[in-house]
């Protein structure tokens, strides 16, 4: 995969599953747009929790 990048900008990336016989799971990333980028990630959450010991 190729991405465009610049310098003090960020780039965007979809993640979009692909379901089929010779490559189950694999996953296809695709640049989007900044706008679309933003309103896909608006939603989300994060979470700073640690997965390690109790």
């Amino acid at each position: 995969m190729s991405v465009d990048l610049r310098a003090g900008s960020t780039t965007y990336l979809s993640a979009q599953p692909q379901m089929g016989i010779i490559t189950p799971g694999a996953i296809t990333l695709i640049q989007v747009t900044e706008s679309q980028g933003r309103a896909d990630v608006a939603s989300l959450h994060q979470s700073n929790s640690s997965c390690g010991k109790a």
